[in-house]
């Protein structure tokens, strides 16, 4: 069970009701339907195997972070987060474990997909 204050991964819980739940993440609200965060992975393995699991919702749009775009190799990058820790830009789509310019790429779940830092090797 989450309540207003509990963080997951980044976010902190700011509001939350019945059908929404709002989360602050560098310094901005999110507020998201409950029912589009709740993991149907295991629904489709149940749908694909003749059970009734319920009706199977498609991905949500892609986002601007969803655009790829190739890493500068020469560049560190992302902006310096704490000395040694830096943010993915949103035109990240390099795998966890990527090495660049001494950094490599760590990457973990969220409510909103993968959320990634390079660290300092």
């Amino acid at each position: 069970m989450v309540k207003v204050d509990d963080k997951i991964g980044e976010f902190k819980i700011v509001a939350l009701d019945a059908k929404n739940a709002t989360f602050e993440w560098e310094g901005k609200q999110i507020t998201r339907r409950i029912e589009d965060l709740i993991d149907r992975s295991g629904d489709q393995a149940a749908s694909n195997s003749g059970g009734s699991a319920g009706p199977n919702l498609p991905p949500p749009p892609p986002s601007a972070a969803a655009r790829p775009e190739p890493l500068n190799p020469n560049q560190p990058p992302g902006k310096e987060m704490s000395p040694g820790v830096r943010s993915c830009a949103n035109s990240d789509n390099s795998p966890a474990g990527t090495v660049v310019d001494g950094y490599k790429k760590f990457s973990e779940p969220s409510p909103f997909g993968p959320i990634c830092r390079w660290v300092k090797q």
